[in-house]
């Protein structure tokens, strides 16, 4: 008798309340298992428009915080730039040199016998230092971010006042980089063979270009 008089009081709360959807139906269903049959249709009705209200303002809120974050990060990242408008310029060829440094440090490992030979993480790590190497970005070199002008960078004035020069070593590094990538597949002796080309051509970029550590 009790569970027959609770679904018609059920089916009277659903008719009452706005959108018989099935997210009314839910809401209605657990306010009654919360409050049992202490409230009527009316009362049920309310705590479920009421608990909407506070699923609404919630929402709201987090939205707002939302906002409110990314306007922060916006504004951090735009003073930034206001300070050093050469930081995106110099964050994305550091990131080019991390890539190829990470990959090369895959080779030399396999290469020194610290890291067991594998044929296919040797050639997509070569691959990768080509592909890095070729990246072609001007604008992330333009003068007036050497480490005499601004911070965040070891790159020396020099570099602008070579630049031929520079973009020289630049095109060897990238010619033992395909070396690389055409000898690693052959075994751990060849990735050695091929190293000390490699190798090379970094370092005589970074001792004439770059500034030593602090």
């Amino acid at each position: 008798m009790f569970y027959t008089v609770a679904a018609k009081q059920l089916r009277q709360v659903l008719s009452a309340l706005p959108g018989k959807d099935k997210s009314s139906k839910l809401d209605a269903r657990r306010i009654r298992v919360r409050f049992g049959s202490t409230l009527n249709e009316e009362q049920v009705v309310q705590k479920v428009l009421q608990s909407r209200e506070m699923a609404m303002k919630l929402k709201i809120s987090l939205i707002a915080a939302g906002l409110i974050s990314s306007l922060t990060a916006g504004v951090v990242l735009a003073d930034n730039h206001a300070t050093n408008p050469h930081a995106w310029g110099i964050k994305a060829r550091q990131a080019q040199m991390q890539i190829q440094a990470f990959n090369l440090s895959i080779l030399g490992a396999m290469a020194k016998g610290e890291a067991e030979y594998n044929a296919e993480t040797a050639v997509l790590a070569a691959t990768n230092i080509v592909l890095a190497a070729s990246i072609h970005q001007p604008q992330a070199w333009a003068p007036g971010s050497d480490n005499s002008a601004v911070e965040g960078t070891r790159a020396l004035p020099a570099l602008w006042q070579n630049f031929p020069d520079a973009g020289k070593k630049s095109a060897e590094l990238k010619a033992a980089a395909e070396e690389m990538k055409a000898v690693a597949g052959n075994g751990r002796e060849a990735i050695g063979g091929a190293m000390a080309r490699l190798g090379g051509a970094c370092n005589a970029c970074h001792e004439a270009y770059r500034a030593p550590e602090n």
